[in-house]
């Protein structure tokens, strides 16, 4: 009271002296006095046999590693550069590209790590922001951005390890711990990146403090080359003799597969940001129980993931924090199952050689349980930002306890409190408008800043954050709101409706997708229809089925075998009544159904093709006035008059599902359909697998890679596979479906689905139908409680006989039929369940993809050897029973005396494998079909990995 006019803000919490929070107990010493590549090096003389590195293509030993690397600095320092030049290095998680950091930190230069996959202007205002030369090193099968910039040197690294150089250099200086190692940029709130310079000693500090922890066991490299937790899982193995296992980019989105490197390579330690975390809980938590050590970083890490991750692994849990701008590790904490963590996951103690500090405003300290500021020093603190205006207000030199030298500290702007019963610290936030999503340090201005300047016509934006998904799920966006200057939305009014280039970003959404597949289909497949088609060929026309491999027709008589096969499984139900169709199409459904129909609706995208199918039917005296075809999509079915509907009892989607801009947009066009009520069966055809996706892929890449598409045996590396198979993912315009999709609807939509069948195509033949795509029954709950429930019967688990582990072949299996069919005399129903049969037409594609997967094709990248053992391997497979397609196992129930249901539910964890029931009805007055709970395998596994995305292509 005696200085009213004091702000309350800036008045003393405590006394002058700011204490240290007690950073955690350690009596090691670590080499404070040398660079990275000193000590590097003294792990390459004590294991030089040891692997260092190793990618799915190749690995390297620390000797191999440190010549690798030397040759790059003999490379760079031919360029005479001055020291700290900054170097751009543009490579995915490799060997070369660990070689290539290593050799430009020898040649007493630094790095500077760019993401592969940032926008060109992202790249671009990095570069403008760093000082100096602009010379980057550029990964294998990395396309470098079109920039503004015109004095961009790029290098491929490939060419740096061919090139002939002197092995000589001139005596040069060799970086020291005070060295500048590498420039890792972050978000800026004017809109530009900010450069954070890290120093040698901070890098050896942070895997110093790791080393005990981690040991020498593999740890996987799977963080962005542009992310600052990289740097410790690049050099804590190093240093402490352990291997850097790099991780693929489709790897590390897929948690199931990432589990099986972490089983494959005997990793036991990895470092996970929070989301990535989160995903592996959800999609495949047994990846989690590889790992002996797990390191959360980057973001705050959700208490209820926490509990759930401490029953996983076997051995510690930490949560970690740390500024880029201190070398990413400021304070560690081990989570304990005793915690309630009531006021989120603590950030824990500073490490060694760290010091962390609670102030106010006013840099003074506060008394443990209050909240400020977190304020951290110690050799891991930057050197700077590379702009130095921005490094007012954020480093400075500071005396902390009074009598003491000042320190090197820095402000973080994140709100903190020290836990008075323990002195650990905790997470409240920022004091700015910065954000983490996903582990990315996000400036909000920044957002906002670019939004402005994208176009005129935004002439405000404000950015905020939120939350989305369940509580049990919860994630975060962000999401901006822009004001349009008044003139162009006056100008829009007046342009026939149009929508302004400010607003046409809707274009990209479920509506956009579906009105330029209509454009598509108006200007090409259906484009003059009626003068294509003759009535004699009504239902067999195929008009636009080309293939997705090179464009041109498809066989006739494979088209006719595939529609035949489609006729049989529509209506094995039985003959239908009513039907309604999404897709009419030029009528191959419609003119395939039996003449007894009593109607048929249908809804056609494309308005030719309506009016076309709606006149070949007024043709046919037994169709003529049943037919109904509407030009709309499944989101039409409210405005047509009901009468029309004739209730009906059989729903179909065929060919059609490729074109649904997303999976919501399927499960609502199911859920639609399935509540007309009276459904009672809706047929799904011609389904594109993404169980299969990548098989595919191997297809359709190898179908482009000349001469090996005309039979020639020229040479194939994985690398030119592998770029192929990226290219066809990126060009990808169509939705994939996961059969685990449509078999999971039974619980998520368990008031209308009764049953769920899921069936491969019955062909001959082989090619992109037969071997990708897949139909689809859905079995509608019956309306009326007094209806006859549909007869499904069950199988347990220990009536399947697995094909594969029991080494089962065409003939075996078939000996078993018989002996079985000798000696069962029973009148009950006789059952025969295998289940895991190898698909037949895909084993040369699986053995391409595993051959790929492994890297075992790295040997022989320069012959085409390795693709033709995986040819002679399949042909074998197949010419000796081990391998088998829907046509077999229908000949071998033949022989047999057996009836056969067929099921490729599980196409995901078995790798395209098949579950077979053969059985033998007793029952001849039997008229439907027996069908059968076949095993599933969308359990325990997210939603979200079902399908692709279409919409974000």
């Amino acid at each position: 009271m005696e200085e009213p006019q004091t702000p309350i803000a800036s008045l003393r919490i405590s006394g002058n002296n700011t204490p240290e929070i007690n950073a955690i107990s350690s009596d090691f010493q670590y080499s404070r006095d040398s660079s990275i590549i000193e000590v590097f090096q003294r792990q390459v003389t004590a294991t030089p046999a040891a692997i260092a590195v190793k990618d799915s293509l190749q690995q390297m030993t620390y000797d191999e590693l440190d010549k690798a690397s030397g040759i790059i600095e003999v490379w760079l320092r031919n360029k005479g550069l001055a020291p700290e030049t900054l170097v751009g290095v543009l490579a995915p998680r490799s060997c070369k590209a660990v070689a290539a950091i290593l050799g430009i930190l020898k040649a007493n230069l630094a790095y500077m790590p760019l993401d592969v996959k940032a926008p060109a202007s992202r790249i671009s205002a990095i570069l403008s922001a760093a000082p100096g030369h602009r010379l980057i090193l550029v990964g294998p099968d990395v396309v470098f951005p079109a920039l503004p910039q015109a004095d961009v040197t790029l290098v491929p690294i490939p060419e740096m390890f061919s090139a002939r150089q002197s092995e000589t250099i001139a005596e040069a200086t060799r970086p020291s711990a005070t060295s500048l190692a590498y420039v890792m940029f972050t978000s800026g709130s004017t809109g530009q990146p900010k450069g954070v310079m890290i120093e040698h000693r901070g890098v050896v500090r942070g895997a110093a403090v790791l080393s005990p922890i981690w040991g020498t066991c593999p740890v996987v490299y799977i963080a962005n080359i542009a992310f600052d937790t990289s740097t410790s899982e690049i050099y804590t193995p190093l240093f402490n003799g352990g291997t850097i296992i790099c991780v693929d980019d489709v790897v590390a989105v897929d948690a199931p597969r990432l589990g099986e490197l972490f089983h494959k390579e005997k990793v036991e330690v990895a470092v996970l940001a929070p989301a990535l975390l989160k995903q592996c809980l959800s999609a495949s938590p047994s990846t989690l129980e590889a790992l002996r050590i797990l390191f959360t970083a980057g973001d705050r890490l959700d208490a209820q993931d926490a509990r759930r991750v401490l029953d996983l692994v076997r051995g510690g849990v930490f949560n970690s924090y740390g500024p880029t701008e201190n070398s990413v590790l400021s304070t560690l904490y081990q989570l304990r199952k005793e915690d309630n963590f009531v006021n989120g996951v603590p950030i824990g103690r500073p490490v060694v050689y760290s010091g962390a500090y609670v102030v106010d405003r006013e840099l003074r300290s506060v008394k443990p349980g209050v909240i400020g500021e977190l304020l951290v020093t110690g050799d891991g603190v930057a050197r700077g930002y590379t702009d130095p205006a921005r490094d007012e207000g954020r480093f400075f030199n500071i005396i902390l306890v009074e009598g003491h030298e000042p320190a090197r500290a820095y402000r973080t702007g994140d709100c903190v409190r020290c836990r008075p019963v323990d002195g650990q610290l905790e997470f409240f936030g920022r004091l700015d408008y910065q954000v983490k999503i996903r582990g990315h340090r996000v400036e909000l201005p920044e957002v906002e800043q670019a939004l402005m300047m994208a176009d005129e016509t935004v002439i405000d934006a404000v950015t905020v954050v939120r939350e989305v998904g369940e509580e049990s799920d919860r994630d975060v966006e962000l999401v901006s709101f822009v004001t349009i200057s008044e003139a162009v939305v006056s100008e829009s009014s007046h342009t026939n409706g149009e929508t302004s280039g400010a607003l046409a970003a809707e274009n990209k959404t479920e509506q956009g997708q579906v009105d330029a597949w209509k454009e598509h289909f108006d200007k090409s497949s259906y484009a003059d229809i009626e003068s294509h088609i003759n009535t004699d060929k009504l239902g067999r026309d195929f008009v636009g089925w080309t293939s997705i491999y090179d464009g041109k027709p498809i066989n006739l008589n494979e088209m006719n075998e595939w529609l035949d096969d489609t006729m049989t499984t529509l209506l094995g139900g039985g003959e239908p009544r009513n039907v309604l169709e999404i897709g009419t199409g030029s009528g191959m459904i419609l003119f395939n159904l039996p003449r007894s129909i009593q109607s048929y609706v249908g809804l056609e995208l494309s308005e030719q093709a309506a009016s076309f199918a709606n006149k070949a039917a007024n043709t046919i005296p037994a169709l003529r006035g049943k037919v109904d075809v509407h030009v709309g999509t499944v989101t039409d079915l409210a405005s047509i008059d009901r009468p029309r509907f004739n209730n009906p009892d059989l729903a179909v989607i065929n060919s059609t599902v490729q074109y649904f801009p997303g999976p919501e947009y399927l499960l609502k066009a199911i859920e639609n359909l399935l509540q007309l009520g009276n459904v009672e069966r809706l047929f799904i055809g011609d389904v594109r697998s993404y169980a299969m996706y990548r098989e595919f892929q191997v297809s359709k890449a190898l179908h482009g890679i000349k001469p090996y598409s005309r039979g020639g045996k020229a040479g194939i590396s994985l690398d030119s596979l592998r770029q192929s198979m990226a290219a066809i993912e990126r060009a990808e315009e169509e939705l994939l479906v996961d059969p685990a999709f449509f078999t999971a609807l039974k619980e998520r939509l368990p008031n209308l689905v009764e049953h769920v069948e899921i069936l491969p195509k019955r062909m001959v033949a082989t090619n992109e139908l037969s071997c990708y795509r897949y139909a689809v029954v859905i079995h509608g709950k019956p309306v009326s409680t007094s209806a006859n429930k549909l007869p499904v019967r069950e199988l347990g688990d220990g009536q399947w006989i697995d094909f594969q582990k029991n080494q089962l072949t065409r003939q075996s299996l078939l000996d078993m039929l018989d002996d079985r069919a000798k000696t069962k005399s029973d009148p009950e129903l006789d059952i025969v369940a295998i289940s895991n049969i190898p698909f037949s037409k895909i084993m040369f594609e699986r053995g391409v993809l595993e051959h790929h997967d492994s890297g075992n094709g790295r040997k022989s990248t320069d012959s085409a050897d390795w693709v033709e053992v995986c040819r002679v391997s399949a042909t074998t497979s197949i010419d000796n029973g081990g391998s088998l397609s829907a046509v077999d196992l229908h000949e071998i129930a033949g022989s047999a005396g057996y009836f056969i249901q067929i099921s490729c539910a599980r196409q995901a964890s078995q790798n395209g494998g098949i579950d077979a029931v053969f059985y033998r009805d007793p029952s001849p007055e039997r008229v439907s079909r027996i069908r059968f709970n076949f095993p599933t395998d969308y359990q325990g596994r997210d939603w979200k990995s079902f399908t692709n995305n279409p919409l974000q292509q």
